[in-house]
């Protein structure tokens, strides 16, 4: 099959995998009743090929702009760029168009005026910024909205979220694997839903360990290199308490606290093992590759198109939960 060929319909997905009809409706509709690896398969053959939506979908009677939000707190970062592939493919797919619109500026921010002023069909939501009472107020209104970042409870609001706990408690599993539990971590912004989640995570598995941390081997941080950098200069204040190993809730903080480790020519992983958070394709090319805790991105984005489409047909409210897994690398043990 190549992308030239007709879009696909569930029963050509089914056959062409070898599946059930019914296995491709659940994996298309988030539900659990599929494996990874199957829900994988069958979402690399739609993003390869497209699919083929049901004619209820195609055929809604409205006023349209055919005009979907994307609203991202900001353009800055490696992490959206394989999102928006996503969401671009399934957009295209579905024949719509999308914009994306910042919150920067708060209230004078082009995410707010668009949104305010229903220009859009409906909108995609990965902007923590965007205060929930203004994203509830545009579903009563009759916006439809996907949230990545929070779960909302609205029947024109579907919540895809991540699982955060997984991949950190198999991270936690093999460090101790290898007698490694002197352990600490990097937050994010402490305001932001992945962010209270992946700290909360990193909490109880210690405890599933019957382990602690120390107060000095964590630290809040921004989503950015430069707090990555600034802990490693806090961590290097007390060079004979260092923990074996620092985990970061995301990539960019690690990608900051590895390199200025190595600046300072501590051995990665042989002194302290780095784990950074999202698999962002520079994480594998860095010396040593970035061990971390990785979800689908691109499927992420398409997903959030199709369920917005969801919406749109009328369907119910769902919240959709995305598993992340750890990827050991060379900067771990």
């Amino acid at each position: 099959m190549n992308k030239k060929n007709k879009p696909l319909t569930i029963k050509d997905i089914a056959n062409h995998l070898g599946v059930s009809i019914a296995t491709v409706s659940y994996a298309l509709n988030g539900k659990k009743k599929v494996s990874v690896e199957t829900r994988n398969k069958i979402l690399q053959l739609v993003a390869e090929v497209g699919y083929e939506l049901n004619g209820a979908a195609r055929d809604l009677k409205r006023q349209t702009s055919n005009l979907i939000a994307i609203c991202l707190e900001s353009l800055n970062g490696p992490f959206f760029s394989e999102l928006i592939s996503g969401i671009e493919q399934a957009a295209t797919e579905a024949n719509y168009q999308f914009i994306i619109a910042t919150t920067y500026g708060s209230p004078t921010s082009s995410a707010y005026k668009i949104l305010n002023e229903r220009r859009v069909d409906g909108a995609i939501v990965l902007a923590p910024n965007l205060e929930n009472d203004f994203l509830l107020m545009l579903a009563d209104k009759g916006l439809p909205l996907v949230v990545l970042d929070r779960h909302l409870e609205h029947p024109r609001i579907n919540s895809i979220l991540l699982n955060n706990s997984t991949g950190i408690e198999e991270a936690i599993e093999l460090l101790v694997a290898q007698n490694v539990v002197k352990i600490g971590y990097i937050s994010g912004i402490a305001t932001h839903y992945d962010s209270q989640q992946r700290s909360l995570a990193f909490h109880q598995a210690l405890l599933r360990y019957g382990l602690t941390t120390q107060p000095e081997w964590v630290f809040a941080g921004n989503f950015r290199q430069d707090s990555g950098i600034l802990a490693g200069k806090q961590l290097l204040l007390n060079p004979d308490n260092l923990p074996q190993a620092m985990i970061c809730a995301n990539d960019e903080m690690a990608i900051g606290l590895q390199a200025f480790l190595q600046q300072k020519h501590y051995k990665i992983p042989e002194q302290i093992s780095i784990i950074g958070f999202d698999d962002i394709l520079i994480a594998r090319h860095l010396q040593p590759a970035l061990s971390t805790i990785s979800h689908p991105k691109f499927e992420l984005g398409y997903l959030a198109i199709m369920y917005l489409l969801k919406l749109f047909n009328h369907e119910p409210a769902e919240v959709l939960q995305i598993e992340t897994h750890f990827i050991q690398r060379q900067s771990s043990v």
